[in-house]
């Protein structure tokens, strides 16, 4: 009896285990199935570790200020300027505040990357460190202050931001063959670096979502799920402001403010910095103010970095909300916690609806200063009055052209008719949407607004297009200059131009020719004058003989460097990893916007479209998208994922089915994990 009750309490005691299945696909994306969202989210931390442990580790590290303690003093001002903005002590100090929910999650995503790391030890370089939930949430942070980061730059610089950061579209219903909203993101980025996004499927009762993450973070930045799906781009608000302080003396640490000084706070941080095999520390001093953080000094001025997220570590809890958000009213109730850096969204869903909006935390500002430029700090005239509920931000719901599109559009061609400039919207809300009409806007406005019945195919091919834009422009602008100069030698080249079709395919000579020409016109600068040439007036002197003066210097470089002008674009744009290269399809003047870096004899792709997805809603439940990515899957030399979507899929401008809700019966199951 005794013994029936000793076995009894046994089983009673034994810890209860969840299992967790982690599927791969054909192109070795992970499927992960649990019973709760958590479970998904150990499996989904396992996984990431699987495939790209190294950069996953590094992310945390550069995110934490740590770089230095490992690769050496090199990486000592990278680091600085992470503790100066304190990522890691803000996640350490603030933790708590973040919802239970969301903190479970964090909390088995990283003992996923741990059991991974445990279980495989040669996979485990020896730098690593093992993470904490707190080095998510610095990541988070780091990433979310980086967009700040790069509107305060270009305010104290001057120098604009530069607007090549995707594409992104939608189509309703009406207007699709379909009969099913169709939704396109293609944010751009390069394509070698550690913040490469990371694909996956999760699945676990509530829920049920597609998309690409960052590398070391639990939730999607951009996908769908059962009945929605969103696309996100940077920028369209403005949520950083540079303010230019009066000091007592260059060396004071005193800043006037309402006619009084105000002492400047002096922090101090140790950075642990790796001299040969030895760790040393440095300690650093900088400087605060009510703003924030002094990043320049110049004399008796100082300029203080003000970014409306710098102490708001809550970004990981929007974004999973917008991952399980059911329909367009809790989507936007997502969107309304304002955890966001300034964003550009589109949206879709299974009930019809299409949506753009600018969100994210947005101070309320005065509106007699010009905001894209340092203003005083010496005054409470220019303080911030709190923030800006998402209400107040521009936004279009289901617009009467039935499309929606910002491949870089300027606010008045989100959509025909409408323009996101008006009375009701200061300035400062628009301001870091692009001044001028992009040329991928201009081809994306085209396609959309000339094909009332799009099929989803055609939107397939929509999001590869290889046409360079305007090129038929600039050819004819060269006709003309060549028919002023009786003396213009070039006419077989010329040819080679006249007879193109404008698309950067790989078997194509003209758009080798055209690229090299587009090249030395840039360097030409304002020697040649644009808007002549794209609005067909009538050519200046100047600019037709520069346009005459760059063909010759092409022709002569091809004669030069290949011995001839018919050259193909597969010989010389390439898609590169390691000793490996493929043909790649498309150039730099497309929808499918790919810039390279020139070598002696090629030009190798290295950004451009980063993380491409096709989504078509044909009903709940019922969404079929394809995405690709520029190389594979892992990170592992003898991963055969390693680059698999780059030679069969990304080179050719292909993409691939994402097999969203497929059974888990027609995929490979690699792993079946026991987690407590």
């Amino acid at each position: 009896m005794l013994y029936k009750i000793a076995l009894i309490l046994l089983f009673i005691h034994q810890p209860a285990f969840a299992e967790v299945k982690i599927y791969r696909d054909a192109w070795g994306v992970p499927h992960i199935y649990a019973q709760t969202p958590e479970d998904v989210m150990y499996g989904f931390g396992y996984a990431q570790a699987e495939d790209r442990l190294e950069a996953l580790l590094k992310n945390y590290r550069l995110a934490t200020g740590t770089m230095a303690e490992a690769f050496g003093e090199d990486y000592l001002d990278l680091d600085f300027q992470q503790k100066i903005w304190q990522h890691q002590t803000l996640a350490e100090k603030n933790y708590t505040e973040i919802a239970p929910d969301i903190r479970i999650y964090i909390e088995r995503f990283v003992q996923g990357i741990h059991d991974f790391m445990q279980n495989n030890p040669q996979r485990v370089p020896n730098w690593a460190s093992k993470p904490h939930p707190q080095d998510v949430v610095a990541l988070s942070h780091y990433l979310t202050n980086q967009v700040l980061l790069q509107q305060a730059n270009s305010e104290y610089t001057g120098k604009p931001l530069s607007y090549n950061t995707g594409n992104q579209w939608v189509v309703s219903a009406k207007h699709s063959a379909e009969d099913a909203v169709l939704l396109c993101a293609d944010p751009f980025g390069t394509f070698q670096d550690t913040f490469r996004p990371y694909e996956a499927h999760l699945h676990g009762r509530t829920l049920n979502a597609f998309g690409f993450a960052t590398l070391g973070l639990p939730v999607f930045k951009m996908g769908h799920n059962q009945t929605l799906g969103w696309s996100t781009l940077p920028g369209g608000a403005d949520g950083a402001d540079v303010y230019e302080i009066t000091l007592d003396s260059p060396i004071a640490n005193r800043y006037k403010y309402d006619q009084k000084w105000r002492p400047i706070h002096v922090d101090s941080t140790t950075i642990a910095v790796k001299i040969g095999d030895k760790i040393t520390y440095q300690t650093r001093l900088y400087q605060r103010t009510h703003h924030g953080p002094i990043i320049h000094r110049e004399g008796k001025r100082a300029y203080a970095y003000h970014l409306s997220l710098a102490n708001d570590i809550q970004q990981i809890e929007q974004s999973y909300r917008l991952m399980t958000a059911k329909d367009q009213k809790s989507f936007y109730n997502a969107l309304k916690q304002n955890h966001f850096p300034p964003q550009r969204i589109v949206y879709g869903d299974v009930y019809g609806n299409i949506a753009y909006f600018i969100a994210g935390r947005i101070p309320i500002r005065s509106e007699f200063q010009t905001w894209n430029r340092p203003v005083s700090g010496n005054t409470s005239e220019t303080d911030w009055q709190g923030f800006h509920d998402q209400e107040d931000l521009p936004q279009i719901i289901n617009p009467d052209a039935e499309w929606l599109q910002d491949c870089d559009a300027s606010t008045d061609r989100i959509s025909r008719g409408i323009t996101l400039t008006s009375l009701l919207h200061p300035a400062y809300m628009s301001g870091y949407s692009p001044p001028n009409e992009s040329a991928r806007s201009f081809r994306s406005r085209t396609l959309l607004s000339s094909n009332t019945r799009l099929t989803a195919s055609e939107a397939i091919s929509y999001s590869q297009d290889t046409y360079t834009i305007h090129s038929e422009r600039w050819i004819r602008a060269l006709n003309i200059a060549a028919t002023q100069d009786s003396k213009f030698m070039h006419t077989k080249a010329l040819k080679v131009l006249n007879k193109w079709n404008g698309r950067a395919d790989i078997e194509s000579t003209g758009i080798t020719l055209y690229t090299e020409w587009q090249s030395r016109i840039r360097a030409a600068g304002n020697k040649i004058h644009t808007s002549q040439i794209l609005a067909a007036q009538p050519l200046g002197k100047s600019t037709a003989k520069n346009l005459r003066e760059t063909f010759s210097e092409t022709v002569r470089h091809f004669e030069n460097t290949y011995g001839r002008i018919n050259v193909y674009w597969k010989e010389i744009h390439r898609l590169r990893q390691g000793d490996q290269s493929w043909p790649l399809v498309s150039g730099p003047f497309g929808l499918r916007a790919i810039q390279s870096q020139q070598k002696e004899h090629t030009r190798d792709g290295i950004s451009g479209p980063s993380q491409t997805i096709l989504m078509c809603f044909n009903g709940p439940k019922n969404i079929e998208s394809h995405s690709v990515l520029p190389f594979g899957q892992s990170d592992n030399p003898k991963s055969s994922h390693l680059t698999d979507q780059a030679h069969t899929l990304f080179s050719q401008g292909r993409l691939k089915p994402t097999q969203f809700g497929i059974s888990p019966k027609r995929l490979t199951l690699q792993h079946t994990l026991e987690t407590p």
